[in-house]
């Protein structure tokens, strides 16, 4: 290992034993109001719609302050397939960041998603298993990102990206890892 790297692990290193040290109680947080949580299920709502959730332009999302989970369409979450849950945590993260950010609260300023639509498909276009990452879907997702002005960075970790050409810009950029038949961070 050459020193520039050394000395940069050695930095986080020491960072994460400061945090480590760090103590809170739930009192040192803030709370989220039910006027905050509401914002949150109209910006779930707006992106489920705008990928065409379950082919509906009409989804709803209630907070279930019993089971401190979603619920889409009148179903809790944890009843759809888990393909399906990946792209609800993945919609909850951007639009809880998204209000994090608006609201001037703390916030580390980006997202990282790994692989949110790798093991949903769609089930209407007669997908099976084997037919993991739907274009519909993935398509729409990667769409609704885009047309979005975020004032964060998303990063996506995914085996398979959007069908479509992505306009490269300040706002948007791709890393494809799977050059040259590698993959993944680390070379073989």
């Amino acid at each position: 290992m050459d020193h520039t790297k050394h000395s940069i692990l050695s930095s986080l290193q020491d960072k994460e034993d400061d945090v480590d040290e760090l103590k809170y109680s739930a009192e040192d947080f803030d709370s989220l109001t039910v006027a905050d949580l509401y914002d949150i299920e109209i910006a779930m709502q707006d992106f489920l719609n705008d990928i065409n959730f379950e082919n509906s332009k009409d989804n709803k999302v209630r907070f279930d302050e019993d089971t401190y989970d979603f619920n889409i369409n009148g179903k809790r979450r944890g009843m759809f397939g888990k393909g399906t849950r990946a792209v609800m945590h993945a919609i909850f993260t951007i639009c809880f960041a998204e209000f994090l950010s608006r609201k001037g609260n703390p916030f580390i300023g980006f997202v990282v998603l790994d692989s949110p639509l790798v093991t949903h498909f769609d089930k209407d276009r007669g997908g099976s298993l084997s037919d993991v990452n739907s274009v519909s879907l993935s398509d729409s997702f990667y769409h609704a990102l885009i047309k979005r002005d975020y004032n964060f960075q998303i990063v996506i970790l995914e085996n398979k990206g959007p069908t479509f050409q992505i306009k490269i810009n300040d706002a948007n950029k791709i890393h494809n890892l799977n050059k040259n038949g590698s993959s993944g961070f680390y070379p073989v």
